[in-house]
């Protein structure tokens, strides 16, 4: 017993321990003092505890006279392992600490993943990066530098130091920002007394030590640059170089899909402003039959407002026949068509309804009004030299016809009579193709419906058959059947046929071939007159389609002409929406070819 009590100290001693540390334990419990701060304690108190319960029951064991060695054995081994708790506690610490760091991260990384992939606002979401990878880095400063195409500061730059105009591009000339942006590649300054990459400002009070910067890479173009720095040196790891190297190519995507939504909006905006300034009346329809688009000009041509029809079916929307009849052409034949009509505003408008591959169809109404009353001063031009030019010469003729009627003539009268008479008849077809030229341009007479093109070919041929009889030609015809038709005139496409084989005819000497063939090719039908004629020469064939040129040969001397056919035909051609060519060469003869689109609507203008 004298043993026990002369060791009751380090029996009492160890109840303490036991006891101050469970008193610790439940004081971290109940004062939230988290889970770094608790699993230290929790574990040193029950290695107390157990090492407690281990001496009572090994000195339970002991003879009493033997108890006060045993304590001082047991004390030692207690404070052995009091050692090793203590040991254990702070690699449980440092452990918590990484963990703790390495969550901070984590969330870091992905709360601005999640900003980089929901937001198009740069400098908003690269403002909250920049502030978080100073935080997550324990940088003191922070900046991000944007560039433009061609490697420029941009106007948008994050600063979280002096960020004037003049230090922004000696960094980006000399310092680690044009360094990084050359290279490619981040980069970590440990000291950067120590580098020369680092470019020092005598003006800072707080200078730098420590560097970390990584550039935002996108398809081998740097848009923009991190820069973190630490007035202490050694303040930036690896681990936190990897980090922003995750973090830029999503920075990167995220400033390309700005730039690229920038672009679309300022686009968008120009073609806002053009659709609401233009004077063309615009409707796009989408392939419901519903309005989704109606400019300013519209509104005003059918005298409607765009928030009231937009949604709206086109019939209920714009109470327009001639519209409507326009719209239901192009449904008809799905293609683009054209025509004229008269809007409520009371002008005269060409539309062109056409489609719209993914959206519908758009009907562009130009207001033509000031050429339609050109053109009715034209045909009124046309009506009074027509009269005025042709009744004089009419006069010319009777006269001369009434000379021999009035009594004899001699030989010389009358060759200067049938001179007289051959001038006027040569005016009146001059001021005829004149005349019939200047109608075709303003689309005078000319109503369109489908025609055959091989149906008018072999009524030309049937025509003009005693003709070629007369100068002796081998007429052939080539007239594929079951011909698509063609949208157009019928007499102007007719008088086409009949100027083509007629100079075929005229510039064929006896005995020769003229032959005519009419097939389809591809979306067209091609009409080709060929003839063994005396051909035309290469720098003549430039200019035989315009007005009154004509081939100036020995050979073409006494053949008739005003120099308008072809002329003529060139113009019915385009008004058709078709072209026209011609191959020749002297002395074998030449092949004149027209190509019409196939198609019962109007070819676009």
């Amino acid at each position: 017993m004298r043993v026990w009590f002369r060791d009751r100290g380090i029996f009492i001693w160890s109840i303490l321990f036991l006891l101050v540390f469970l008193g610790l334990t439940l004081l971290a419990a109940l004062g939230g003092w988290g889970l770094r701060g608790l699993i230290p304690l929790v574990i040193a108190a029950l290695a107390s505890a157990g090492a407690f319960t281990l001496a009572l029951l090994r000195l339970a064991r002991v003879p009493p006279r033997n108890w006060g060695r045993e304590l001082r054995k047991r004390e030692r081994e207690f404070e052995q392992a009091r050692d090793q708790v203590y040991q254990l506690t702070q690699e449980i610490r440092h452990k918590t600490d990484e963990l703790t760091t390495r969550h901070s991260q984590s969330r870091f990384l992905h709360q601005s993943l999640v900003e980089l992939t929901s937001s198009l606002d740069p400098r908003r979401v690269l403002d909250n990066i920049l502030q978080g990878a100073i935080e997550v880095t324990g940088a003191r400063w922070g900046s991000i530098f944007l560039l433009d195409e061609e490697g420029r500061p941009h106007d948008t730059c994050l600063c979280r130091m002096d960020g004037s105009g003049s230090r922004i591009d000696r960094i980006l000339q000399k310092g680690l920002a044009g360094w990084v942006v050359n290279s490619h590649e981040g980069a970590i300054l440990y000291d950067t007394t120590q580098d020369s990459r680092w470019l020092a400002f005598p003006e800072d009070e707080e200078p730098a030590r420590s560097a970390l910067a990584v550039p935002f890479v996108r398809r081998e173009r740097v848009l923009g640059t991190m820069v973190l720095t630490h007035p202490l040196p050694f303040q930036f790891s690896e681990e936190h170089l990897a980090l922003l190297q995750e973090l830029a190519p999503q920075a990167a995507v995220c400033l390309e899909n700005a730039d690229l939504y920038t672009a679309a909006e300022a686009e968008r905006s120009k073609l806002a402003a053009i659709l609401a300034g233009t004077t063309d009346a615009i409707v796009a329809v989408d392939t419901g039959g519903q309005i989704v688009l109606l400019n300013r000009a519209a509104e005003r041509a059918f005298h409607v407002s765009a928030a009231a029809v937009l949604r709206r079916p086109l019939g209920e929307g714009i109470a327009h026949a001639a519209l409507h009849d326009l719209v239901g052409r192009a449904l008809a034949c799905g293609e683009a068509v054209s025509g004229e009509l008269t809007t409520d505003d009371e002008r005269a408008r060409y539309g062109s309804i056409s489609p719209i591959p993914g959206i519908g169809w758009v009907a562009i109404l130009q207001d033509i009004t000031y050429l339609k009353e050109l053109d009715r001063m034209k045909s009124e031009f046309v009506s009074t030299v027509s009269h005025d030019l042709r009744s004089p010469l009419t006069t010319v003729r009777g006269y001369a016809d009434l000379i021999q009627v009035l009594g004899p003539v001699t030989e010389q009268q009358q060759d200067a009579l049938e001179k007289i008479r051959r001038a006027t008849l040569q005016m009146n077809e001059l001021i005829g193709d004149l005349l019939d030229l200047g109608k075709i341009e303003a689309g005078i007479d000319m109503e369109m419906a489908p025609c055959s093109l091989g149906e008018i070919a072999a009524a030309v041929l049937d025509d003009l058959a005693p003709n070629a009889a007369l100068h002796r030609l081998n007429v052939q015809a080539a007239i594929a059947p079951d011909l698509p038709p063609v949208y157009g005139n019928a007499g102007r496409l007719r008088q086409v046929l009949a100027n083509l084989v007629g100079n075929a005819i005229k510039y064929t000497p006896p005995g020769g071939t003229v032959r005519v063939a009419v097939e389809q090719k591809g979306g067209e039908v091609f009409l080709a007159v060929r003839d063994t004629g005396i051909g035309i020469a290469p720098t003549d064939q430039e200019q035989v389609f315009q007005r009154f040129f004509r081939v100036r040969t020995p050979e073409t001397e006494h053949i008739p002409g005003t120099g308008l056919g072809l002329a003529i035909v060139r113009s019915i051609v385009e008004v058709h929406g078709g072209r026209i060519g011609v191959q020749s060469a002297l002395g074998q003869g030449s092949t004149f070819t027209v190509a019409l689109p196939v198609g019962v609507c109007a070819p676009p203008s």
